[in-house]
């Protein structure tokens, strides 16, 4: 009898990536309004805003959320980011254009591993899902990236009322397929929303660095979806 019967994801870098990358994303909506914005300068900008913001909003230590609270979030870090590139007066407009883009799928694509290693759980029997922060966009992308059809159930933070690492929202997971927390391991590629959010539910964990760029030491850490297999393979007794 094998020990883990349950597989739960994280969507972002994990089973899914943006095309064009996230700052080349603002830098392509940017060109469309006119404003010649390169891909190499909204990065500059991108990673302190985006810390700054998130790390605002973990002091509060308040996990629970809702779909108008991200999408205000959201469209504050879309606005941000354009002014702080110089696009002042347009910011408003350049954000609602990013987000529509994201929400009709446009910039989402499946790694090459995805779809392949999905079916193969599904066809040994795993009970899968998915587990992402994220707004109301983020299921309507995984159903496009034909994501949603190939698992049980999909939990995005804005429609299930908790984000990660709240266990509440891992708990919800687990009630969708009536498995135990030691049954399930979660694989996702940030450290402490997913990390450290499906330990303290009673998880294993599993963190994915398909970039390289990971630097935590205390857990397994896979290169891609192809390397967990393996990984799954040895916790389970097969050879």
């Amino acid at each position: 009898m094998r020990d883990i019967r349950g597989i739960f994801f994280d969507a972002f870098r994990t089973l899914v990536y943006l095309h064009p990358t996230y700052p080349g994303a603002f830098a392509d909506v940017a060109r469309d309004f006119g404003y010649p914005v390169d891909e190499a300068r909204v990065a500059a900008v991108l990673d302190s805003i985006e810390r700054a913001m998130e790390t605002r909003w973990r002091e509060r230590g308040d996990f629970r959320c809702s779909a108008e609270e991200l999408n205000r979030r959201w469209r504050a870090l879309n606005r941000a980011i354009f002014e702080a590139v110089g696009i002042d007066g347009d910011a408003d407009r350049l954000s609602a254009e990013m987000e529509r883009r994201f929400d009709s799928g446009e910039y989402i694509r499946t790694y090459p591993d995805t779809l392949p290693v999905i079916e193969e759980l599904r066809e040994e029997g795993f009970r899968l899902g998915v587990i992402s922060n994220g707004t109301p966009g983020v299921a309507r992308c995984l159903e496009a990236a034909g994501i949603t059809e190939r698992v049980e159930f999909v939990l995005v933070s804005a429609l299930a009322g908790w984000e990660k690492p709240a266990a509440e929202i891992f708990a919800m997971g687990l009630q969708a397929v009536g498995l135990r927390p030691h049954e399930v391991v979660f694989v996702g590629d940030h450290y402490e929303a997913d990390i450290v959010g499906a330990r303290q539910a009673g998880m294993r964990a599993v963190l994915i660095d398909r970039e390289g760029r990971a630097s935590a030491g205390d857990c397994v850490k896979v290169r891609d979806l192809l390397e967990f297999r393996h990984w799954l393979a040895t916790q389970n007794g097969q050879p």
